[in-house]
C-alpha cells in the first residue's frame, strides 16, 4: 500500500503496471544512487532484497488481495487509513485490478523483474506487455499411449519417476512442480486407490516416531540437515511451489472420475514405493550418501555422477524425460506437430490444462472446479477451462446452420469431442 499511495502522490501510479513495478520496487529497490547522493522519486527509500525475501512478501500480498476479493471487504479495510493527495480505495481498487485481470500468480512477477533489472533510474516505466494468457492442453487423442508407453525405452528400460509425476498432473491436475515435493508418507492407499495430500514444503506439518510435531521445515533441518527444495533457489533440486488452499494441513488431490484410473495409479505407486525407490536408496546407502524423505529419486541412468543414485529426483530430469517421450509419440505416430510446444499443448503444463477441461466436460460448478485445482482465486479456474478456437468456431457454425435458434449448446457439450477422442484410445 506504501508502493500504491507513493506512485500516486507523485503522478505514477499506472494500474495496469501495478504488479511488475511493485515487484521490481521490492527486488531492486527504489533508491537511484549517483556519484554525489542519493535520491528516490517517491520517496520509500526501499533497499535491494533477495528473491526469496520477495516472494515470500508477494505471497503474503496474493493471500490478502484473494481474500479482499473473495470476501467483499475493499472499502471497509480502506477507511481505516487516509493520506493527503490519495484516494485509498481507488489505491485497493488498483491493487485488485492487477490480481484479477491479470489472473495471474503475483509470485510470477518476482522472477520477471530479477531479469529485467531496475526500472526506477529514470521513473517508473513499467514492464512489456504480458503476453495473452490462452493456454493449450494436451491433445487428447495421444495422452493414453504418451502416459502408458513413451516414458519406455526400446530397451525395455521404464523411467518410473518421469511416469508418476506425469500420470499425477494429467489424472490429479498438479503442476509441474508439485510432486516434486512430496514425501513417501504423503502417499496412502484406501480401498485399493491412491490418497495423495499436497503439503506446503516449508509450512506444513509432519509427526516424528516419537509423536513431536515440526513443520516440515524443521524437520528437514532436523533430521537431514535440508533446505526445503522451494529454499534450494539456482539449485539443481529445486522446485517450485505455488500458494494453494489447505496447503499446511495437506489439500487432497482430486483424481478425474476415469474408470479403472485410480487402480493403475496405485499398481504404478504401489510397484515404486514397495520395490524401486528401496532399490535405488540401498545403492545409495551403500555409496554412504544421506538419506532423505522424498518420495521421487533418481535412479542414476543418465547421469555419470554417482552421487545422483537416490538423489531427489529434479525437475530438469523430468524435463529431459518429457523431450525424449513426446520424440518416442512423434516416431510412433508420424505426426510432425508432436513437438514440446505451448501452442501443441505439449508441455509439461499441458497436463494440467487437459485437467481442468475433463472436469468442464463433467458440468462441474466453478467452485468444484476451484477446489480440484486448488486455486485460492475464483477466477483462476477459467482461463484453464477455455474453449480452443475450434471449438468455438464450431459453436459458432452449428448455431449458424441452426434453424432452431433456441437451442444453444453449452461448454460441457462443445468439450464432448474430447471426451469421446480420450474414451476411445482406451477402448471404450
Amino acid at each position: 500500500m506504501d508502493f500504491t499511495v507513493a506512485a500516486n502522490r507523485v503522478g505514477r501510479l499506472k494500474i495496469s503496471k501495478l504488479g511488475p513495478d511493485f515487484a521490481n520496487a521490492l527486488v531492486h529497490g527504489t533508491r537511484v544512487r549517483t556519484d554525489s547522493a542519493v535520491s528516490d522519486a517517491l520517496g520509500l527509500y526501499w533497499s535491494t532484497r533477495s528473491r526469496g525475501v520477495c516472494k515470500d512478501l508477494m505471497k503474503s500480498l496474493q493471500r490478502f488481495l484473494t481474500w479482499q476479493i473473495d470476501n467483499e471487504g475493499v472499502r471497509s479495510w480502506s477507511y481505516s487509513f487516509h493520506t493527503p493527495n490519495t484516494d485509498p480505495v481507488a489505491a485497493m481498487r488498483a491493487a485488485k485490478h492487477t490480481l484479477i485481470s491479470k489472473r495471474t500468480s503475483l509470485l510470477s512477477y518476482i522472477d520477471r523483474a530479477v531479469d529485467a533489472g531496475p526500472i526506477f533510474g529514470s521513473g517508473i516505466t513499467g514492464q512489456p506487455a504480458r503476453p495473452g494468457s490462452r493456454v493449450f492442453r494436451f491433445p487428447t487423442n495421444y495422452l493414453w499411449p504418451f502416459l502408458f508407453e513413451c516414458f519406455r525405452s526400446e530397451y525395455d528400460y521404464v523411467d518410473e519417476a518421469s511416469e508418476i509425476v506425469a500420470l499425477v498432473q494429467a489424472m490429479g491436475g498438479c503442476r509441474s512442480s508439485e510432486p516434486f515435493h512430496f514425501w513417501v508418507q504423503d502417499v496412502q492407499f484406501v480401498a485399493g486407490e491412491p490418497v495423495i495430500f499436497l503439503h506446503h514444503p516449508e509450512d506444513g506439518t509432519v509427526t516424528d516416531n516419537n509423536g513431536v510435531k515440526y513443520t516440515r521445515s524443521q524437520y528437514l533441518l532436523e533430521y537431514y540437515s535440508r533446505q526445503p527444495r522451494n529454499r534450494l533457489h539456482k539449485h539443481k533440486e529445486f522446485a517450485g511451489w505455488k500458494g494453494l488452499d489447505e496447503e499446511a494441513i495437506g489439500a487432497p488431490i482430486y483424481w478425474l472420475p476415469v474408470e479403472g484410473i485410480g487402480r493403475t495409479l496405485a499398481k504404478v505407486l504401489l510397484h515404486y514405493i514397495q520395490f524401486t525407490r528401496p532399490q535405488i536408496m540401498r545403492k545409495r546407502a551403500k555409496l554412504g550418501l544421506p538419506d532423505h524423505p522424498y518420495l521421487l529419486v533418481s535412479d542414476g541412468e543418465h547421469s555419470d555422477d554417482p552421487a545422483s543414485t537416490g538423489a531427489p529426483f529434479t525437475m530438469s530430469a523430468y524435463y529431459s524425460a518429457w523431450q525424449r517421450a513426446i520424440a518416442r509419440l512423434k516416431t510412433r505416430y508420424g505426426d510432425p506437430r508432436l513437438e514440446v510446444l505451448k501452442r501443441q499443448g505439449t508441455t509439461t503444463h499441458g497436463l494440467r490444462h487437459f485437467y481442468g477441461s475433463f472436469l468442464r466436460t463433467l458440468g462441474l460448478d466453478g467452485l468444484v472446479i476451484q477446489s480440484c485445482m486448488h486455486h485460492k482465486s475464483k477466477l483462476s479456474h477459467l482461463v484453464y477451462t477455455a474453449l480452443t478456437p475450434t471449438e468455438i468456431n464450431n459453436l459458432l457454425s452449428e448455431r449458424a446452420k441452426s434453424s432452431d435458434h433456441t437451442n444453444h449448446r453449452s461448454v460441457e457439450e462443445a468439450l464432448a469431442g474430447m471426451r469421446q477422442a480420450f474414451d476411445r484410445q482406451r477402448g471404450f
